[in-house]
């Protein structure tokens, strides 16, 4: 255990055993704040995000599939093609905070990647009929 910025880290059960039963009776009500550690994602994963939001924006306009077509926006909008940041913010963020309330695509970690991509990809294909691959590491 170790005490840094004011937290204690305890990584396993046994150590927050060990924790708790050193704390003495008069400390008292205790407030706990616990926190899972999430593992970040790396800057691969940020470059394949980023790769992937480009390339299904490709396939969509390839498929013309519009903004205004597959989000059904405003008349105002007209025909709007897909960019790389549309495909962030209209498609993946939305499924991001749905499904995890995390608004940021810097806080999310490895898992949660997999599974946004897994609905995004499993709409998209149902949606659209455009169905664009997660790229592998070799190709961020």
């Amino acid at each position: 255990m170790n005490l840094d910025q004011g937290y204690w880290y305890v990584k396993d059960r046994r150590w927050l055993e060990q924790w708790t039963a050193s704390i003495p009776e008069e400390c008292f009500p205790f407030d706990f704040d616990v926190r899972k550690k999430i593992t970040p994602r790396t800057p691969k994963q940020n470059n394949a995000i980023h790769l992937y939001f480009q390339m299904l924006a490709k396939d969509l306009n390839d498929q013309a599939w519009t903004v205004s077509k597959l989000i059904e926006l405003t008349e105002t909008l007209g025909e709007v093609p897909w960019t790389p940041y549309m495909v962030k913010e209209l498609i993946w963020r939305k499924i991001q905070i749905a499904l995890y309330d995390i608004e940021s695509t810097a806080k999310i970690d490895t898992k949660q990647i997999n599974k946004i991509y897994s609905v995004v990809s499993m709409n998209m294909a149902k949606i659209a009929g455009v169905s664009t691959p997660f790229p592998s590491a070799d190709d961020a």
